[in-house]
């Protein structure tokens, strides 16, 4: 086994973070590819949020693209090859731990909470600013016959661009910027099968 230090930012389009992590229980999966598919718009402008117009101006925030969930490689590749006719039983672990933090457009001037408050509003999710890896993540896996399994321990993130507004007493709206935010959803092992 050997760590790979650098971070990698990679796309899982169209997998939850829970159904990824429930692959960890071999489903076949194809390696994951960096922005491999379309963003999807997010309907902006549909809610008015509560408070506005009549007395909080905001800062508020809106999830205009949502690009889909990313993760940060932080332990791995590891890769169990399993040349025989029976299955074979492996155990990867990931010794990193440390703090990742939430990467925010430099534009924005509103607070990372209010920016953290908006996008899981917009998103249906429950994001933090950062998360904190430790202790040591050991999991065992059953391989089946002629087949080579591939993990990495990661942190997955939300990527979306995002705009910041403000709303006066008539709820006209006044862009304050624009741009792109990664907020954790979470950690743990992707995996997927490769013919050995």
């Amino acid at each position: 086994m050997r760590s790979v230090s650098h971070i990698t930012r990679v796309a899982l389009k169209g997998v939850t973070v829970a159904s990824v992590v429930a692959g960890a229980m071999l489903a076949t999966v194809a390696p994951a590819s960096a922005h491999t598919a379309a963003p999807h718009s997010v309907n902006p402008g549909a809610v008015v949020p509560q408070g506005a117009c009549g007395g909080d101006p905001g800062p508020f925030v809106e999830v205009l693209t949502n690009y889909g969930t990313y993760y940060n490689v932080k332990s791995g590749p590891f890769v169990d090859d399993n040349g025989t006719g029976n299955n074979s039983t492996t155990s990867f672990s990931n010794t990193w731990s440390g703090t990742i933090s939430a990467t925010i457009n430099a534009n924005f001037h509103v607070s990372e909470s209010t920016l953290v408050e908006g996008v899981s509003a917009d998103l249906g999710l429950s994001l933090t600013a950062s998360a904190t890896i430790g202790g040591s993540h050991t999991v065992t896996y059953t391989v089946a016959p002629h087949k080579a399994l591939h993990a990495e321990y990661a942190e997955f993130q939300a990527d979306t661009y995002d705009e910041t507004y403000s709303l006066n007493s008539v709820c006209a709206k006044t862009t304050i910027a624009e741009g792109e935010t990664y907020f954790d959803e979470g950690d743990g092992w992707h995996t997927w099968l490769t013919n050995y």
